[in-house]
């Protein structure tokens, strides 16, 4: 029996539905236009999801904030933390192999985890053969043990034969000391250029892997609680905001020229909270106009909506700028404020939520103002007049008010979006049609980065009933299930162009004494794809 026909006897489930999302994979044509060699014929990939491996684990699997990069680029192996009640490990988990055992590339046991602040943070993949892991925290091991910060492991397989289990070395490449009890490091790894981005409120590194260099870039910027330097996906420019006597708004930075210049300043509108879109082209902010009765520049002189730590993530219009700070797009709905606003995976588009200020009563001191929305809309980056679309309003529940949106993201196709509306499900907003409620239940896995895209359809993982979630695919408006497992925590931990990789953690009663995750639960391995001849 085949390993395709022995997991799917051993599956915890079965497809509900097999949908079949056609997709034509273009091939070239060799030789003149009117060449008399038959033209090779094209294959057709069907997108039909086949639980294809069920793996128990006796913990909780964590792998990156960016699940796309930690799949070995052959597909072959998954890069993962293991944390569970015996302590936590760094593994090398085989996804199609003959032999489901991991490698334990790492470790470190229970005992350290309840005593200090530690974890394993997998980074991706350099090669087939070389991947980047991090060691936050107090350091357990190495040539830094019993230090607080970050250390950077650089592992590689030295020799990975069919059924067994590879040979890894492991070399610390760098360490950034984290000297305070709430510093967090941001790291960015770019496998093109065999580098890696890091930095706290503060500081910006760079680590050049080839040559075990790390350099501050920038080490004197203000710090701003939980407000970081953003690195471009290329990591060719940082930006961050500024708001001090000498200098304020938002600021670009070169890390290959390490030279800093205004990217938006401050003066009769102040924007904040930076995002860049996925290419690397785009920065977008939100703005808000000065107090009428104000000349400053300082915080209190516009007219934000403050939150507990800084202004929510809401604005009069979103500003847009390219990275030599030319005005592409100046977005604003007459009348109304802009907020939560998202990048396109696969173009550069924006999607956000357009209303107008609450009209309740303060409850207090601790109740800030804020907007409730009414529509969900979409602007493109043409730099014309009409780029801006209305995709729907929002539903409204019993009591005629308009229901709150929690989450959004593009659709696969980059022509609609999808939205948490709260206590309401899953809805999909595409501006041709009548909003649409698309799941009974919220989507609860948001990917960050990119996100894990089938043919038309995008994954996503949704409640469906009291501690159980449903795997679906989202096209548009149209969504199949693809499966239903008791547990009461899932998420998508690793994928490719072929493989999706989910954890759905076993439910449970009881927490250990640092434990607030799943104690145990399984990878799921699935086939997205049909290749027919």
């Amino acid at each position: 029996m085949s390993l395709r026909d022995k997991t799917r006897h051993k599956a915890a489930f079965t497809c509900a539905l097999a949908v079949m999302l056609t997709l034509s994979l273009a091939v070239s044509a060799t030789g003149c236009l009117h060449s008399n060699e038959p033209e090779p014929e094209k294959p057709t990939v069907v997108v039909n999801p086949k639980l294809e491996r069920t793996i128990p684990v006796d913990a909780m699997i964590i792998t990156s904030d960016v699940v796309s990069e930690v799949l070995s680029p052959d597909g072959g192996l998954l890069l993962a933390a293991k944390t569970g009640s015996q302590g936590s490990d760094m593994l090398l988990i085989p996804i199609m192999d003959d032999s489901p055992h991991p490698t334990v590339v790492d470790s470190v046991p229970r005992d350290w985890l309840v005593d200090t602040w530690f974890d394993y943070r997998a980074l991706g993949w350099l090669s087939d053969a070389e991947f980047l892991y991090a060691k936050m925290g107090w350091q357990p091991t190495g040539a830094h043990k019993g230090e607080r910060g970050s250390c950077i492991v650089l592992g590689t397989l030295t020799k990975e034969e069919s059924g067994k289990q590879p040979d890894v070395s492991l070399e610390e490449i760098a360490f950034i000391p984290l000297s305070y009890h709430d510093s967090s490091l941001q790291i960015r790894v770019v496998p093109e250029k065999d580098e890696v981005y890091m930095n706290n409120n503060t500081t910006m590194w760079k680590l050049d892997v080839s040559a075990r260099t790390l350099s501050v870039l920038k080490d004197d910027l203000p710090d701003y609680l939980y407000r970081q330097p953003i690195p471009s996906p290329n990591g060719d420019f940082y930006v961050y905001e500024l708001n001090e006597s000498e200098k304020s708004g938002i600021f670009i930075f070169d890390t290959k020229t390490r030279t800093e210049r205004p990217l938006l300043p401050t003066g009769d509108t102040i924007s904040f909270y930076p995002a860049w879109s996925y290419d690397g082209k785009y920065i977008a902010a939100y703005t808000v106009q000065r107090k009428p009765e104000s000349t400053g520049t300082s915080w209190q002189d516009y007219l934000f909506f403050e939150g507990e730590d800084g202004p929510l993530n809401m604005g009069s219009s979103i500003t847009v700028v390219d990275t030599h700070g030319n005005i592409v797009e100046d977005i604003s709905v007459e009348g109304k404020y802009l907020r939560y606003f998202v990048w396109a995976h696969n173009q550069d588009s924006l999607a956000f939520l357009a209303g107008l200020p609450s009209e309740e009563e303060s409850l207090g001191d601790w109740a800030y103002q804020t907007v409730v929305s009414d529509s969900v809309w979409g602007a493109k980056m043409e730099g014309i007049q009409g780029s801006l679309t209305n995709l729907g309003s929002i539903p409204k529940d019993d009591t005629g008010s308009y229901m709150e949106i929690s989450q959004m993201v593009f659709d696969a196709g980059g022509n609609g979006i999808y939205g948490n509306v709260y206590d309401n499900g899953t809805w999909h907003f595409s501006g041709t049609t009548e909003p649409t409620k698309v799941a009974q239940g919220p989507w609860t896995d948001w990917v960050d980065g990119k996100p894990p895209i089938y043919g038309n359809a995008m994954v996503g993982l949704v409640d469906t009933k009291e501690e159980k979630k449903g795997f679906f695919l989202f096209d548009g408006s149209q969504v199949t299930q693809f499966g239903e497992f008791e547990c009461h925590w899932a998420m998508v931990v690793g994928f490719n162009d072929e493989y999706l990789i989910i954890f759905a953690g076993n439910p449970s009663d009881t927490k250990g004494d640092y434990l607030y995750q799943p104690e145990s639960g399984n990878l799921l391995i699935y086939d997205m794809l049909d290749t027919v001849k």
